[in-house]
This record gives C-alpha cells, sequence and structure tokens, in this order.
C-alpha cells in the first residue's frame, strides 16, 4: 500500500488598463503594479463570464497562473466567480458536464457553483438531494493518468458553501450554523466518504470566515470540535480549524503551532493538525530551517507525517509549470538530513501525483540535479506500491 503523508486560448479586446497584452496564442498577458495586474485579471475575466465563456474563463485561470506567482494567491476567488456563473447558465437550462478545467485553483469552481446552487435554492426541502445528484454527475477519472477529485471537490464545495452564506447575524451561534451544514451533507451524500468530505468543506468554510475568526476563543481554539462531539466529523474539525490557529501564534512559526496543537488537540487527531500546520507554513513562510527542527523534534510517528506535509505545501505553492521546485530544492538540500531525503521525494511525488501524470514525474528527477540518485531511489520504491 502506498505510504500516505498528509498534507488537494481566448481573445479579447482591452480596455486601457496599462497590463494588457496579448500573447501570440490569444491570451491576455497582465503586467505593472499588483493593483494594476489585478484589474487587469478581473476585466479579462469578467469579460469572459459575461458572455458566459465558462470553459474559456477556466482555461484564462491557469494562463494566469502560469504567468504570474502573484495570480495563485488569488485564483481561487476567480475561479468561485467562475462557478458562480456557470450556476446561472446551469439554472438557465444549460447542459454542465465535467472537465478537467474545473479543478483548477484548488476546486474553487466547485466552492462558487454549490455555494451560488445553496443561495439560490432557499431552504427548500429538496436542495440537499439535488445537489448530492449534481456531484455524483461530476465524476472525473485517471485516464491522463491524473488524478480526479472532481466528485469530492463538489461535496466539499457543498459543506463550504452551506456554511458561508450564512448572514452575518447566524455566527453568534457557529455550532448552530455547522449542525445546520452537517444535515445538508447528509441529505446530498451518497457515500460516507461523500459525507466527510462535505463535512470537512463546511469546517473548511468557517475557517476562512472572518466571522467566526473574530468569535475563536483564543484559550481553547478547538473548542467547537468537542462541542459537536463524534457527530461532528471530529478528525475533519481539527484538521481545518488548525489553519484558524495556526494565525494566532504570535510570530507564524511552525514549532509554535505545533505547541497550540499539543496543548489543545487529542492525540488521535495529533497527525491530522499538525499535517495541516507544516502544509500552511510551507505555503506561507517557507523557512526550511525552521520546519525540519520543528517536524523533527516531534514523536518518532509524527516526524513523517509533518515532514511530508511540509513538502506537500511545497508542492502547492509552485506554479503549475514548476509544481515540483520548491519541494525538490528542498529534497536536495543539506538542511534536512540525508536519511531524510528519500522519503521527502516520496512526499513530493504524492502530492504531484494531484497534478501530474506518473510519466511526467517519472522523468522529472531531471530537476533535482543535486540530488537525483535519491529520487531515482524514491521513484523506485514509490512507483511499486
Amino acid at each position: 500500500m502506498k505510504k500516505v503523508f498528509w498534507m488537494v486560448p481566448v481573445m479579447l479586446v482591452g480596455v486601457g488598463l496599462g497590463g494588457w497584452v496579448f500573447a501570440s496564442q490569444g491570451s491576455v498577458t497582465c503586467s505593472g503594479s499588483l493593483s494594476a495586474k489585478y484589474q487587469c485579471w478581473n476585466s479579462a475575466v469578467s469579460e469572459l463570464l459575461v458572455e458566459d465563456k465558462i470553459p474559456q474563463a477556466l482555461q484564462q485561470l491557469q494562463i494566469f497562473s502560469k504567468q504570474s506567482p502573484d495570480f495563485i494567491q488569488m485564483c481561487h476567488a476567480f475561479a468561485h466567480q467562475v462557478g458562480e456563473r456557470a450556476y446561472t447558465s446551469f439554472k438557465a437550462g444549460e447542459r454542465l458536464s465535467f472537465t478537467p478545467d474545473m479543478q483548477v485553483c484548488d476546486f474553487g469552481f466547485f466552492h462558487g457553483f454549490v455555494t451560488e446552487f445553496l443561495f439560490e435554492s432557499g431552504n427548500r426541502k429538496e436542495v440537499g438531494k439535488e445537489i448530492g445528484e449534481f456531484c455524483t454527475t461530476m465524476q472525473g477519472d485517471d485516464s491522463n493518468g491524473q488524478k480526479s477529485y472532481s466528485r469530492a471537490a463538489c461535496f466539499h464545495g457543498v459543506g463550504h458553501g452551506s456554511v458561508i452564506h450564512h448572514d452575518v447575524r447566524e455566527w453568534s451561534d457557529p455550532v448552530a450554523i455547522v449542525q445546520q451544514t452537517l444535515s445538508l451533507c447528509r441529505q446530498a451524500a451518497e457515500t460516507d466518504e461523500d459525507f466527510v468530505k462535505c463535512a470537512g468543506g463546511a469546517y473548511n468554510g468557517i475557517s476562512y470566515d472572518e466571522n467566526y475568526a473574530k468569535k475563536i476563543d483564543k484559550q481553547d481554539p478547538f473548542k467547537i470540535c468537542r462541542e459537536l462531539g463524534a457527530d461532528g466529523v471530529p478528525e475533519e474539525c481539527y484538521a481545518n480549524l488548525a489553519s484558524v490557529v495556526f494565525n494566532l501564534t504570535p510570530d507564524k512559526t511552525l514549532q509554535e503551532a505545533i505547541d497550540l496543537a499539543y496543548r489543545y488537540t487529542p492525540s488521535k487527531y495529533l497527525q491530522r493538525t499538525i499535517s495541516t500546520f507544516a502544509a500552511m507554513f510551507a505555503r506561507q513562510l517557507n523557512t526550511a530551517a525552521q520546519a525540519v527542527p520543528a517536524c523533527l523534534g516531534l514523536a518518532p510517528d509524527l516526524q513523517e507525517y509533518c515532514l511530508g506535509s511540509y513538502v506537500s505545501g511545497l508542492v502547492q505553492a509552485g506554479t503549475p509549470d514548476d509544481k515540483q521546485k520548491g519541494a525538490y530544492a528542498f529534497c536536495s538540500s543539506k538542511v534536512l538530513p540525508d536519511e531524510w531525503h528519500t522519503h521527502c521525494f516520496e512526499a513530493a511525488f504524492q502530492q504531484l501525483a494531484d497534478f501530474w501524470s506518473k510519466e511526467k514525474i517519472q522523468t522529472s528527477c531531471v530537476l533535482a540535479p543535486l540530488a537525483t540518485q535519491s529520487c531515482e531511489a524514491a521513484w523506485a520504491v514509490w512507483s511499486s506500491l
């Protein structure tokens, strides 16, 4: 069994925003200050959505992601907008079939689509069943050598969308909000896995909601996980709310976050909580000199989860064409003890499999010239499991 590490062409008319340049294939290239680029990105995507060019908008998001690391941080929010517009077309009777492009930008398309679906549907009793039936049609395959998480992302979007569409006044009782969402998840889910993904989406939704962040008890940040009990899918609660807790640390160091995990997390959920911390640390700060001692200072059964998730975060932070760059540099570095180099590459392969075909991963060790031997040894192990 494979080792588990925790850790998921358009032609436009320019309008004088100082950053529009046309690439040879007809796509838009944005330049200038971050503000100018944002206006350019927003105008390009908005124009496509006004014309109901959903596939082209998703492709444009990928192009912008390749052109600018700055866009990667905003891509998920733009994908939300595309999903919201897609629902408007879907509601009007247009057929919507799964395409791999729907998975870009951390599946923001599904978040936006489902949020709009729920908002427009109100409190109808049938909405859970209807959205569940839709998600079961979003079933991609791995025929191109890449994993497909489309169905899982859709159910995640159900939980996420149900939470974030609540009015600000309702946030006086976040437990009630989650309970309502979990009830919807049970109606929508066809399988246990569907339900777990939906529950994870609910906790992911509150973890990013500023209304919840304002109310969190800094002396007991995981209190809601205990209050919801075993029926609340606690493993998803601790794993997702860890992102809120990470931002409570004064200096945003991984060691600080790990200390909080030990203080507030039941031992059986430590793996998931620490994994979230490590992946967030990699995406936000990426300081290997701090990550390695923090992870290797853990109990032996947690060290691999921590380092593996740190590597996963590095892959997630990479641009579409260079997903391996940060992870391979880390796996090749002298900061990491020699005995961990092979394990490091294995963790990178596992996360890269979410973005690349197996064939592309196999030939990628040439991109790690300082540790080609360790990379190839890791491939021999990983590909055989």
